[in-house]
């Protein structure tokens, strides 16, 4: 009879672990978090707020999305950097979420966007574009699609680089990735350019090749935080199926280069977070010198 107990006991417990594990995701994944970062750039004179997020995966819930937008204008965005990954890359996928969101951010705010990998998948592996996305994408104002590409921006009184590298699909292969090298960095972007240098990409494993390319700052996502993070332990699974992976949440160094990583703001096929909220970072570009303050 006791040891029938302590199993009855045991399955009870394990049925309100997992329901609050449901139930805490349900949360999560509606809501919206804010962190702040610091960016110090020599010789730059007022600050400035640029938002950074990636991950949105068509995210469908309406107020989730009107906590975004609300959450960016609290905050006081003056523009943002999206690194990928806006859409869901499978067929009969619904991106119209997508669409929407991205017209209502540039009703606000100029958007600087790159490709992630659900973006790319779409061309390579010939994945109907049923809702019309790039087609609708290309006639928003305010909006620039930056694909191995470069262009000038300004913060306040400092003109910086601001460069998009897209990776094809066997760069984000669960295993045996393709490795990136600073050279095949050059064949995509050209010569790094002299003056500061942002740099839009998506997947955050290439950190010190980012380095020798030149970035001074890198944003990237892909991770979506580890899908589970646990104190001391950080993200628990990367989006390769890795556990405990390096990279997944946060500002991270080498040598001269800063990256940041977001936790992303949607899902997609495994639908859950815990203790992993959505994430929208704020970059606070402020006069000093490079290095987070």
């Amino acid at each position: 009879m006791k040891a029938e107990f302590i199993l009855i006991i045991v399955f009870v417990i394990f049925v309100f672990f997992i329901l609050f594990c449901i139930l805490r995701s349900l949360y999560e994944r509606r809501t919206v978090d804010v962190t702040n970062v610091n960016i110090a750039i020599k010789g730059l004179h007022n600050v400035k707020k640029i938002a950074f997020i990636a991950d949105f995966h068509s995210a469908s819930n309406k107020k989730f999305k009107e906590k975004i937008l609300r959450n960016l204008q609290e905050n006081g965005a003056e523009a943002v950097f999206i690194s990928g990954d806006l859409i869901i890359g499978k067929k009969n996928a619904d991106n119209k979420p997508a669409i929407e969101f991205l017209k209502g951010l540039c009703e606000k705010y100029p958007v600087y966007f790159t490709y992630g990998n659900h973006e790319s998948r779409m061309f390579a592996q010939g994945i109907e574009d049923k809702d019309g996305f790039f087609k609708e994408i290309s006639d928003i104002k305010k909006l620039y699609t930056i694909n191995n590409n470069v262009m000038k921006l300004k913060i306040n009184n400092i003109s910086v680089n601001l460069y998009g590298l897209e990776l094809e699909e066997e760069y984000y292969k669960k295993s045996n990735p393709k490795q990136l090298t600073k050279e095949i960095i050059e064949e995509k972007l050209g010569k790094r350019r002299e003056g500061y240098t942002i740099l839009l990409s998506h997947k955050p494993d290439f950190l010190k090749q980012y380095q020798e390319y030149g970035a001074n700052l890198v944003l990237s996502g892909h991770n979506h935080g580890g899908t589970v993070r646990l104190p001391h332990f950080g993200g628990v699974i990367s989006t390769s199926f890795k556990l405990f992976p390096k990279y997944t949440s946060g500002v991270y160094y080498e040598k001269d280069t800063i990256m940041v990583i977001t936790r992303g703001l949607g899902t997609h096929t495994v639908n859950f977070r815990l203790f992993n909220k959505p994430e929208i970072v704020m970059l606070n570009f402020k006069p000093c010198y490079n290095k987070i303050i």
